[in-house]
């Protein structure tokens, strides 16, 4: 059953930037120590995930900062930034504020982007190289079944991310999560997503740490949790067609640990996901998406 990203999320104005890496360096972009491979439909991937849940969302972001983005005074980091998708699209739309993306992997771009972009490559993913109180937003994208997707919540970064905001400053988290919206999920489907999460080496729940953080009352003051749905599959139109194929290129990448896992041969593995698909469409399943954002006291 083959799988091909023939529909696109990405809009049309949407222009492909210059990464660190050349042409022939993406194609097959190792990163060694995360065990990552990175390629132009990867990278498209990553472009399409931020349109995705731009349009879930119905917006880049749900803190109260209209204000300082219209007055050209916020100055914005994204920890995670990818292939800089949501840096280039607010820079775009105001571009009188400041916004820098930091990553651990150099597929952001390098030449030609907007005057009030930066990108900063982590060589050391467990410091965020920049002073205290220096940002006054600062914004981080999860999405679950991307493979050490949970990287940057390790060694109690947060804590390091708040003492880089300015006092009054917002810190903004927006969550895929690979949890069900509803209870009527079938069989196949729950054995699946639970075999993938626990692919993931650092797994820990998103919604887990997300309720965790609404704690943090000693850092963080007028915390809201916000909660959407993520619908995949035919039942739910082209964004949920878009969502199946996404997850699909997610199973397969992880096809042969899955049926260790699950102890199952690749024929039977094949039979299972014309299930997961059958499934999906008769329970109309949905996922979970979760926006957090506090105000550093």
């Amino acid at each position: 059953m083959g799988v091909h990203q023939s529909k696109k999320l990405i809009p049309k104005n949407h222009h492909k930037q210059k990464s660190f890496a050349s042409e022939s360096e993406i194609k097959q972009l190792i990163i060694k120590d995360l065990d990552i491979e990175y390629d132009t439909k990867t990278i498209d991937r990553i472009h399409s995930h931020h349109y995705l849940l731009k349009h879930i969302w119905k917006g880049n972001y749900n803190a109260p900062i209209r204000h300082l983005l219209e007055s050209g005074v916020l100055n914005a980091l994204e920890i995670k930034c990818g292939a800089g998708t949501w840096v280039l699209d607010m820079s775009t739309e105001f571009s009188k504020c400041s916004f820098t993306g930091i990553d651990v992997i150099p597929i952001f771009p390098s030449e030609i982007k907007p005057k009030n972009t930066k990108f900063v490559l982590a060589n050391n993913p467990e410091h965020l190289p920049f002073s205290p109180s220096t940002f006054s937003y600062i914004h981080i994208n999860f999405i679950e079944h991307m493979c050490n997707e949970h990287f940057f919540f390790q060694n109690d970064i947060i804590n390091d991310v708040i003492k880089i905001m300015k006092s009054g400053a917002w810190l903004e988290i927006t969550t895929w999560n690979m949890e069900f919206e509803n209870e009527n999920v079938g069989v196949i489907t729950k054995k699946l997503i639970s075999a993938l999460l626990s692919c993931f080496e650092n797994y820990m729940s998103l919604s887990e740490t997300i309720s965790s953080l609404s704690s943090n009352d000693k850092q963080l003051k007028d915390i809201n949790i916000l909660t959407n749905s993520i619908p995949v599959g035919k039942w739910a139109g082209l964004i949920g067609e878009l969502v199946m194929e996404d997850l699909l290129i997610t199973f397969r990448k992880h096809g042969d640990k899955i049926c260790d896992k699950l102890e199952i041969t690749t024929k039977q593995y094949d039979s299972y996901l014309e299930d997961f698909i059958k499934e999906i469409d008769e329970n109309h399943t949905a996922f979970k998406t979760c926006r957090f954002y506090g105000q550093k006291i």
